[in-house]
């Protein structure tokens, strides 16, 4: 049976909505989006949200606009912060395997005119968007800002490689009025970190605690005791690192920019389970990233006879889950490379960017960051800003050599358009948020 099953649709289609966008700007495009710039709607769904109470914020909002809100809880994280106290918000508690069949009777039976969720790769919300299309639904995804801090990601449609900028050309982009001109981020969430950090913990404890709920439900990441003990080894190992990586860290980040004569490399690596990773690359593994990496640095160092050095820097949020010191270490000498290959896990990027000659990503938005600091970056995976004119389109074997200057003209152009058409300046977690 397929997604749209014409006996659930019966004799109710839903017709098109007759806004498919965001409103159109009347004030010059001088700010970042807002929540107020989407259409009015009657009836919204509100699917799976990120930790904490602002999914819960989300539905206040839209009510206050006159709409009925529903909620779908998948396990009992989704209770805690969005308590099922009425019939606006429905416990799925059904097999994966039928929830695309459900998720169609609730858009029909209550007349769903825009859906809402946070990220578009978990497999309950895989199904969303071909459903939504079908039945002329608006869909609108949030995500952690592509453009950090104080800013969170809203797009229709999709986020990351399935954001419609993607498919934009750069000069139609920098055609835009609103490339023009940078909007100002006016308010600042500096705590939003930490709650999100408490929300996760809370959230976790109440999904482990109660699994038997929600029988049937798999999270798109761990969701167990062990969660609990990556957590505690990721509050020590911070601390580790920052005494153990001090003087590495310094030498880094105080060393005087590289010539020609010799070069230093970024690669970020990437949470290993994240959609990023596990969706849009064909990478089967952080592992696999950097052999590859390393490889094709060797190959470089080998024929050109350079004395570059690569700096590989863990992501933060997988501290306690992965550890890739061994990894790095034996690839490196295979390649013959032990002095040149340098891991590292808690450091200033803006600082480290500066003094870098060139960034590999897979698709992470550090690259973006690398970009605006005028650093020749290319994607290895598959990214919306992975562009002519933006990122380096050559192979990573020519990379090393070859990248040209960056585009500052171009890269502005697209840092504005994201910024006037997918950011709100506000925050998935600080309660200090009021959404407008």
């Amino acid at each position: 049976m397929g997604y749209l099953d014409t006996e659930l649709l019966g004799e109710r289609p839903i017709s098109p909505t007759t806004t498919t966008r965001l409103a159109i700007r009347q004030d010059g495009f001088n700010r970042t989006l807002l929540l107020s710039d989407l259409p009015n709607y009657s009836n919204i769904l509100l699917l799976q949200g990120p930790v904490g109470p602002f999914f819960s914020k989300l539905g206040h909002y839209w009510r206050n606009r006159g709409a009925n809100v529903t909620k779908v809880n998948f396990n009992s994280g989704d209770d805690l912060f969005y308590p099922p106290i009425n019939d606006s918000v429905i416990q799925y508690k059904g097999r994966q395997s039928h929830w695309p069949q459900f998720l169609i009777s609730v858009l029909v039976d209550r007349t769903i005119r825009a859906v809402f969720m946070f990220g578009d790769c978990r497999d309950i919300h895989q199904p969303v968007h071909s459903i939504c299309e079908a039945l002329g639904i608006d869909v609108f995804v949030l995500e952690e800002g592509y453009i950090r801090p104080h800013l969170f990601t809203l797009e229709y449609s999709g986020v990351n490689y399935r954001s419609r900028i993607s498919q934009m050309g750069m000069d139609t982009i920098h055609s835009q009025r609103e490339s023009l001109k940078e909007p100002p981020i006016k308010r600042h969430y500096p705590s939003s970190y930490w709650y999100m950090v408490r929300w996760a913990i809370a959230y976790w404890f109440k999904s482990l605690t109660n699994q038997s709920h929600y029988p049937d439900y798999t999270h798109h990441r761990q969701l167990n005791a062990r969660m609990g003990f990556c957590w505690t080894k990721a509050f020590f190992r911070y601390w580790f690192y920052k005494l153990s990586e001090y003087s590495v860290r310094h030498r880094l980040v105080h060393s005087k920019k590289q010539g020609e004569e010799f070069r230093s490399f970024l690669l970020p690596l990437q949470v290993h389970d994240d959609s990023q990773m596990t969706v849009h690359s064909d990478f089967s593994s952080i592992e696999e990233v950097i052999e590859t990496v390393i490889s094709s640095f060797s190959a470089h160092i080998q024929e050109s006879k350079r004395s570059d050095i690569l700096i590989i820097k863990h992501h933060p949020m997988d501290r306690g889950h992965t550890n890739f010191k061994q990894i790095i270490r034996d690839t490196a000498q295979l390649y013959r490379l032990k002095h040149r290959v340098i891991y590292v896990h808690d450091i200033s990027l803006p600082a480290l960017l500066s003094k870098v000659s060139g960034c590999i990503t897979v698709n992470s938005t550090i690259g973006l960051q690398a970009l605006y600091r005028n650093v020749p970056t290319i994607n290895l995976g598959r990214s919306f800003y992975d562009k002519p004119g933006i990122t380096f389109q050559g192979t990573l074997d020519e990379f090393w050599l070859n990248q040209a200057k960056v585009d500052r003209g171009k890269v502005k152009a697209l840092r504005n358009y994201l910024l006037h058409h997918t950011q709100v300046n506000g925050s998935l977690y600080d309660p200090a948020y009021q959404i407008d």
